[in-house]
């Protein structure tokens, strides 16, 4: 399976979120929210694939990862809103770090993989646990004791998807397509869309509080 189409799977984490979000939560899907969710994902699959997808090279096995990545992926926001209640982003991040080396390390040795210091790999990966994990992860917990609906987390989250095009065509000169130029907007205009309505909301509270 192709990396792309890898991360296209990977992007239907918000339509899981929207149904545990409905499941756990009761939060209500109204015509907004849901059509943002869709145009949220077509904008994704749009970004990362220029309108290619390797269909031809789809596997069943490597279908199946790809689902249950953007299935995992959704419960962050789920598992995150019950936590973030309780404790601090710093601690959170701590505990899912820890367990995450151990499960990690478990995993090695089940599948027997032999670990290897490499002065290389381990500059880079000091840097990728420090900036995209553990900085990454403290912001996104933080950001979860200010956002009431979870569906709403992984749509803005899309974010990082329009950061990864940007940095492709700036720093590895990567070429951007009409149709993934299309996928940004689009993502980006939904991401406006869902922020303005929650001002609103937020602006009719203080009205009516300020009329009581």
């Amino acid at each position: 399976m192709g990396v792309a189409l890898s991360a296209v799977l990977l992007d239907i984490a918000p339509l899981f979120t929207l149904l545990f979000s409905v499941l756990f939560f009761q939060e209500k899907v109204t015509f907004l929210k849901g059509i943002a969710v869709i145009i949220n994902i077509i904008g994704c699959i749009l970004t990362v694939t220029n309108g290619k997808l390797e269909i031809q090279s789809l596997a069943l096995f490597g279908l199946l990862m790809g689902v249950g990545a953007g299935f995992l992926y959704a419960l962050t926001a789920i598992i995150g809103r019950v936590a973030a209640k309780n404790t601090y982003p710093f601690i959170m991040s701590m505990y899912s770090y820890f367990f995450s080396a151990v499960f990690l390390g478990i995993s090695m040795g089940v599948s027997r993989t032999e670990f290897t210091f490499n002065t290389g790999i381990f500059f880079w990966g000091f840097f990728y646990a420090l900036i995209t994990t553990a900085i990454g992860y403290i912001f996104y917990y933080e950001g979860l004791k200010h956002i009431t609906e979870s569906s709403k987390v992984p749509v803005i989250a899309s974010v990082e998807v329009i950061v990864a095009s940007l940095i492709g065509v700036v720093w590895y000169r990567e070429h951007l397509g009409f149709i993934s130029f299309l996928g940004i907007v689009a993502v980006l205009l939904f991401i406006i869309l869902m922020n303005q309505k929650a001002n609103n909301s937020l602006q009719t509270e203080n009205v009516a509080a300020e009329s009581l």
